[in-house]
Order: structure tokens, then C-alpha cells, then sequence
């Protein structure tokens, strides 16, 4: 009867000792949870990492001193071609498209298929006629913001293209339902534009000297 009487006190005793070690656990493993966040996020996305540095100090650097807007290579005319022409030849969609119609021309929508490049090269064309009025109304700061509109005008416009060159030669209708349709539209812009932008901002424009 003693000796039970002597472990539920120790018992009883060691409850704060218990208490205080599973609070210590659980901040364990939520700075583990954290770090393994920052770990993921560094891997995943290093440029994050990067620019998280100099943050702070940039902050009122900027605010003073603003950043200078972007020029268009000269001759303009010629850049803008070359940007063009690049980024709708290097389109995977157009490699792979061009690669089957050297093999085998013949198909049940020719249409189609032809016309799958000139979607591309219209819309390249439309994102860098409308990144250069864009540029003149308020010209652009910084090259990756000009990319990602660029990207986003020729996805918009090629899948669009896609829909009605799809809808017009028969493809579509034949092969798929306005659904699938609209689902296979997404795919192919997205495999053919958004290094366009890229190609682009890097072509045709530079960061101008201070």
C-alpha cells in the first residue's frame, strides 16, 4: 500500500516535468516545420532566396531613386524581327507540328495542321506589337514584367486562334467536344508562348545605362 502510495506521488510530481518536455517538443517541431519550408522554397525557388537579402536595403534605395525605363535595341526594326522570327521557330509546338508535316503532309484536315504555325507567328506578333504600344503609352521598368505581358497577350491570342482555326477546318467538331475543345486551346498555348516573352525582353529591349 506504501509502495503505491510512493509512485502515484512520483507521479504526480513528474506531471510539470512531462508538461514542460511536450511543450518543448511541440516548439521542435514547429522550427523543424519552418525550416523545412525555407529548405523546399530555397530549392524550388533560389532566386527567392536571393532577393530576400537585399530587400530591406533596396526598399529605400528605390524609393529615391527609380528604376530607369528599358530602350529598344537598335535598330529596332531588326531586333523586333529577330525576336519575332526566333521565338515562333524555337516554339515546341511548332518544331513538333513541322517535324510530322515533313514526314507525312497528307492528313484528314490539312487546314488544321498548316495552320498551327501561323497561330504561333500571329500570335508573337500581336504580343510585340502590343508590348510596344504599351512601352510608349508607359514604358516598362523591368524585363521580367515585360516577359510575363508578352506571355500573357500570346497565349491569349493563340488560343483564340486555335479555337477558331480548330472550329473552321473541322477538326474540333470532329474530334472533340467544345469542353475538350477549349482544354486542348490551354494546352497548346501554353507549350508554344510563354518563352516567347523571354525571348523578347531579352532581344528587344536592354536596360538602359545610367
Amino acid at each position: 500500500m506504501q509502495q503505491r502510495h510512493q509512485r502515484h506521488t512520483a507521479t504526480h510530481a513528474d506531471m510539470p516535468l512531462f508538461k514542460a518536455l511536450g511543450e518543448l517538443s511541440g516548439v521542435i517541431v514547429r522550427l523543424l516545420g519552418v525550416k523545412a519550408v525555407q529548405l523546399l522554397r530555397s530549392a524550388v525557388w533560389p532566386q527567392a532566396q536571393e532577393a530576400a537579402a537585399p530587400a530591406c536595403a533596396a526598399v529605400t534605395r528605390h524609393r529615391t531613386r527609380p528604376m530607369p525605363p528599358l530602350c529598344w535595341r537598335s535598330p529596332w526594326w531588326a531586333w523586333q524581327l529577330l525576336s519575332w522570327a526566333l521565338a515562333t521557330l524555337t516554339a515546341p509546338t511548332v518544331m513538333l507540328v513541322g517535324s510530322l508535316l515533313l514526314i507525312n503532309s497528307h492528313s484528314d484536315h490539312p487546314m488544321f495542321w498548316w495552320a498551327l504555325p501561323a497561330v504561333v507567328a500571329i500570335g508573337n506578333a500581336t504580343a510585340i506589337l502590343r508590348i510596344n504600344q504599351l512601352h510608349l503609352c508607359d514604358p516598362f521598368t523591368d524585363l521580367q514584367t515585360l516577359a510575363q505581358r508578352h506571355a500573357a497577350v500570346s497565349t491569349v491570342t493563340g488560343a483564340t486562334l486555335f479555337l477558331c482555326v480548330g472550329w473552321i477546318s473541322g477538326f474540333l467538331p470532329d474530334i472533340a467536344t467544345p469542353l475538350s475543345s477549349a482544354g486542348l486551346a490551354i494546352v497548346f498555348a501554353v507549350l508554344s508562348f510563354p518563352h516567347a516573352g523571354a525571348v523578347h525582353a531579352s532581344l528587344g529591349f536592354r536596360v538602359k545605362d545610367d
